[in-house]
């Protein structure tokens, strides 16, 4: 949990230094050709107005510098995150089918259960990685980035804002496509591998009773 929260914490901070960067594009444009803007006047709020050309790119590659540590760092934290979540995952359910009926295990195709020991959790992997760490940083960002942008152009921020339930509908309807596509692939190489399975068995007991031919 420590690890899910610090990369958390880290990708909402990685987030966060990327809007510092268009503040140092419109200050920068705002020192090189004059002339006054949201975004230089958002920049003279959080590092004074008092700045000079030279200054000013010393700042801006420190907020360069900060973002890429952060951001590899980030990526950092939730790969390890992930790693765990699976290698706890995959020994529960090892445990599982150890406690389970010899019947029920005899039931389902051995391929499914050679699909989860051989890399199949990276599904289950990507829920943490993505929906939960990649998930909260980027909607902390969305919110953030609203928020810049209803201070500089209300009209733009209520067309981001009505425009976002039907983002939110088109990927709901595309994750569902994509759902059946993975179940439907996963049940053909589930299919594929019980049936080596069965040969590499049938191999065995070929050799077990020393016989070449079949």
């Amino acid at each position: 949990k420590g690890i899910l929260f610090t990369a958390c914490r880290l990708g909402l901070f990685s987030q966060v230094s990327a809007i510092v960067i268009p503040l140092c594009v419109g200050k920068f444009y705002q020192l090189s050709f004059g002339g006054q803007g949201g975004r230089s006047n958002f920049f003279d709020a959080l590092f004074g107005p008092d700045i000079t050309i030279y200054s000013f790119f010393v700042v801006f590659f420190l907020v360069v510098g900060v973002r890429f540590l952060l951001q590899w760092q980030s990526k950092r934290m939730t790969s390890i995150a992930g790693e765990l979540f699976t290698s706890s995952l995959r020994s529960q359910l090892f445990e599982h089918l150890l406690k389970s009926d010899l019947t029920t295990f005899q039931s389902k195709p051995v391929g499914k259960y050679l699909l989860r020991f051989s890399g199949d959790l990276q599904t289950s992997q990507r829920i943490i990685t993505h929906t939960y760490i990649g998930g909260f940083s980027d909607a902390t960002y969305l919110m953030l980035a609203i928020g810049l942008v209803a201070m500089l152009d209300h009209t733009l921020a209520l067309v981001l804002t009505t425009g976002l339930p039907l983002a939110l509908l088109l990927s709901t309807w595309a994750k569902r496509s994509y759902t059946k596509l993975h179940v439907a692939k996963q049940d053909k190489a589930a299919a594929h591998l019980a049936f080596v399975t069965e040969r590499l068995q049938s191999i065995i007991t070929i050799k077990a009773m020393n016989r070449i031919t079949p």
